[in-house]
């Protein structure tokens, strides 16, 4: 019996030594799956912290860029003032070197659209003021056309400064 027990015990053992072994064979795989997981962590956070300053150097970049345009782009508007301001300012000059009759009545008679009520004729002679743009006619063409020329000049620099930001973030790295 001593032997049959031993053999038992020895099965037994064996059994219990083949149980442990395979616990720590899996233990070490679980370890060494949970290292790979823990490397992969580390490595992506690595490679977000590089893509998010990355991220971070464009759009400081993107915003220099904009403040370098807006700079521009209101030194332009600034001399477009200017040379509207100028352009008015010929304008009246002009208007006020002109002399027409028809402003003030300075002795030049101008056609009167009056009915026939009062006795008078249709198309009399009168110095009556009229108002209105049609009354200077070359006067109104003139602030019309410094007005679409301000327009125009506005329109350009908006465009230019459009085609500037495309072409700098367009060759940006």
């Amino acid at each position: 019996m001593p032997t049959f027990l031993l053999s038992k015990w020895l099965w037994i053992g064996l059994a219990f030594a083949g149980l442990a072994a395979w616990g720590a064979w899996e233990h070490t795989q679980v370890l060494d799956l949970e290292l790979a997981i823990q490397t992969q962590k580390t490595e992506a956070a690595n490679m977000l912290a590089k893509a998010t300053d990355a991220a971070d150097q464009v759009n400081q970049q993107n915003a220099q860029l904009s403040q370098q345009i807006e700079e521009v782009h209101n030194a332009h508007v600034t001399e477009i003032e200017a040379a509207h301001a100028d352009n008015q300012r010929l304008a009246d000059q002009l208007d006020s070197l002109r002399n027409t009759p028809r402003r003030g009545g300075g002795g030049a008679s101008t056609v009167s659209r009056a009915p026939l009520a009062s006795g008078g004729a249709a198309g009399t002679a009168s110095s009556a003021d009229q108002s209105g743009p049609s009354e200077d006619p070359v006067g109104f063409l003139a602030q019309a056309l410094v007005d679409v020329a301000d327009s125009a000049d506005r329109a350009i620099e908006y465009g230019q400064a459009c085609h500037d930001w495309a072409v700098k973030v367009g060759n940006a790295p």
